[in-house]
């Protein structure tokens, strides 16, 4: 059993990655044909790969000169990062341990998930998934603070199709989550019975992150990555315990 050495980071994981207002990757169109899950009939021409570069970047430039949502949406806490300002972050067992200066977050393996909320099994994955397993020094799959669970994660990649990723995040505490996601990309929506927020991708057709927040009995549930149309990430998230 490590001790985590940045599980602030660990702690957000994907969940800010998700709902980055500007994507960091590469625009992949032009060697990557699956939307949805679903293979193209032909190869985009290259005029129609033009067009779509030419979306992401508009969609790119539009999103950087928005500001960041930051309120409640569909009962769903939304801030932007602001480390100088601990008050305003998502309260997490991990949080309130920090608070009351116990610095004691535990990387647990993933199994200590198994039973309880935590766990990480989608019964959905777009095809062609390849699960990330070779985790850097530090990092963990599961972070336990005062021995309450605080976070879980699963990730996916798709080398032979989008080269994009899906993660599935769990973060215990508030229904709250750090992004920076402007309002016009946020969608108040309904995943298996429960309050949502889908953010959507910088294209229709998946270019940028994307990804559904849920709001859960212990916290929140972050389905999210890029090279995806939001269609697959509530897919996913309809398909999890």
């Amino acid at each position: 059993m490590k001790t985590l050495r940045n599980h602030r980071l660990l702690e957000i994981g994907l969940a800010l990655c998700v709902l980055a207002g500007v994507a960091s990757g590469s625009f992949l169109g032009a060697r990557h044909f699956i939307r949805g899950g679903a293979a193209e009939a032909q190869p985009p021409t290259e005029e129609e790969i033009t067009e779509r570069a030419r979306q992401f970047i508009d969609a790119t430039e539009a999103e950087r000169n928005k500001p960041p949502f930051s309120g409640v949406f569909n009962g769903i806490r939304i801030v932007p990062p602001s480390p100088d300002d601990p008050a305003s972050q998502p309260k997490t067992p991990c949080w309130y341990a920090r608070e009351a200066g116990r610095e004691n977050p535990q990387v647990l393996p993933i199994e200590a998930t198994v039973g309880t909320p935590f766990e990480v099994s989608p019964s959905y994955l777009p095809p062609g998934a390849v699960e990330k397993l070779d985790l850097d020094e530090g990092e963990g799959p599961v972070v336990a603070c005062d021995g309450k669970l605080s976070y879980s994660q699963r990730m996916w990649f798709f080398p032979d199709t989008t080269g994009g990723y899906v993660a599935i995040t769990k973060i215990g505490g508030e229904h709250a989550v750090e992004g920076r996601a402007s309002a016009d990309r946020l969608q108040a929506i309904t995943v298996r019975g429960k309050p949502a927020v889908a953010i959507l991708p910088l294209t229709p057709d998946g270019e940028g992150p994307g990804g559904v927040i849920i709001a859960e009995d212990f916290g929140i549930t972050v389905v999210g990555g890029v090279e995806f149309p939001i269609e697959v990430y509530i897919a996913v998230a309809e398909g999890l315990k």
